[in-house]
C-alpha cells in the first residue's frame, strides 16, 4: 500500500461480509431482548434502530444504533462458552467491524447478554453516554 493511496472504512480488507449486488432486502426479526428494549423505551431512549447497517458496502449491522448520536450497541454472546465472539476468526472479524465503524465515526458500546437481559447496566451506561455527549455539544 503505497502513502496515497485511499482505504475507505467499508472496503474489503480480506474479511468476509461483502454484501452482494443482488442481495436481498432482510427481514427484521423479533428481538432477543425484548426487556432491553422495552427498558430503552421507559427510559427515553426510544430513537434505537435495531440491526442497523453502518457500512452500506458490506453486510456488517449493529445490534442497537443511535445514528443521530453516532453511538452503536453490540451485545456479544457467547463469552464464557467459546463463542464467535471468542474465538480466533470471530475475534479479528469483530475487530474489523469496530474500527471501520470508529473510522466511520461511531463510538461502540459492547455488552454481554446478562447486562441487558435481567438488568438494566446496558440502559444506564447509554444513557450516561449520551448525556456525556450531549455536554460535550453545550460545551462546542
Amino acid at each position: 500500500m503505497t502513502r496515497n493511496s485511499k482505504i475507505t472504512p467499508c472496503q474489503d480488507m480480506g474479511g468476509h461480509g461483502i454484501a452482494s449486488p443482488q442481495s436481498k432486502e432482510r427481514v427484521l426479526q423479533p428481538s432477543k431482548y425484548p426487556f432491553f428494549e422495552a427498558m430503552l423505551i421507559k427510559h427515553g431512549l426510544s430513537g434505537f434502530v435495531r440491526e442497523f447497517q453502518f457500512c452500506p458496502s458490506r453486510r456488517w449491522r449493529a445490534d442497537y444504533a443511535w445514528p443521530g448520536h453516532g453511538l452503536l450497541v453490540e451485545i456479544d454472546g457467547g463469552v464464557w462458552t467459546q463463542g464467535r465472539h471468542t474465538r480466533g476468526a470471530g475475534f479479528t472479524s469483530d475487530q474489523e467491524k469496530m474500527n471501520a465503524a470508529a473510522l466511520l465515526g461511531f463510538s461502540v458500546l459492547r455488552f454481554q447478554p446478562k447486562d441487558v437481559k435481567r438488568s438494566l447496566n446496558g440502559v444506564t451506561t447509554i444513557l450516561a453516554f449520551l448525556e456525556k455527549k450531549a455536554m460535550e455539544k453545550k460545551l462546542q
